[in-house]
């Protein structure tokens, strides 16, 4: 009975690793590490509540890349890619 339990909660454990990574994933640009769209209204949501909650100023700059995906079909995903830290 206790090595039943003790694998229960083991695969729970990496049941609730894999969801971590799949949300991360799913929040993600897997090549550069940017938010996607759906983690980016989930941030403006958040912080349209936390406007109207204290009433702080709010600014929201979105700045698009004309020809990202050029950049990278003709200097490769090194040059367009995210730079190492």
């Amino acid at each position: 009975m206790l090595q039943s339990l003790e694998r229960l909660q083991q695969t729970n454990r990496e049941l609730l690793k894999s969801l971590a990574s799949i949300d991360r994933q799913a929040r993600m640009d897997k090549l550069t590490g940017a938010w996607n769209r759906r983690r980016l209204e989930e941030a403006v949501a958040n912080e349209m509540e936390r406007l109207h909650r204290y009433d702080h100023p709010l600014s929201l700059l979105l700045v698009s890349l004309d020809g990202f995906q050029q950049l990278n079909a003709e200097l490769g995903t090194q040059a367009g890619g995210p730079r190492p830290v």
